[in-house]
């Protein structure tokens, strides 16, 4: 059985500050190629400053989880695209969307490697059985 290349979650999520809304669809990248991982890393740098080393904790945090979806998420809603990475408009004053999409996406492509290696077990197993019959 294949790993997918992508999957899909949907987010409904209403934001602690600003009480609004937040609902879509969004489709991410299973697997990281080595371009996306530096990527990742870049905006994560980006995001935190010259000096990540004094960097409080709850921004580091904040800057993987948004450099995460940076280079994960291949299609958004609206709301996200305009909000760049979650850390502008009126979606970043709620870092509980961001914690959401996240954890959604994380949760999903977890569950697509579950699937893969279940059904490798399965395959395995088969295999197994088949071989142990007597000719």
């Amino acid at each position: 059985m294949k790993l997918n290349d992508r999957v899909q979650v949907t987010v409904n999520v209403t934001g602690e500050v600003s009480k609004t809304p937040y609902t879509g669809t969004f489709t991410a990248l299973v697997s990281l190629s080595y371009r996306d991982t530096f990527r990742e890393d870049e905006v994560r740098r980006g995001l935190i400053g010259a000096d990540p080393a004094n960097a409080h904790p709850m921004v580091t945090a904040m800057a993987e989880t948004a450099a995460y979806l940076a280079v994960r998420v291949v299609e958004a809603p609206d709301w996200y695209k305009q909000s760049v990475y979650c850390t502008e408009g009126p979606v970043g004053r709620d870092h509980n969307v961001l914690t959401a999409v996240a954890q959604a996406v994380a949760e999903a492509i977890n569950a697509e490697h579950e699937r893969v290696s279940k059904a490798a077990e399965a395959a395995q197993a088969d295999l197994k059985a088949a071989a142990d019959k007597p000719a």
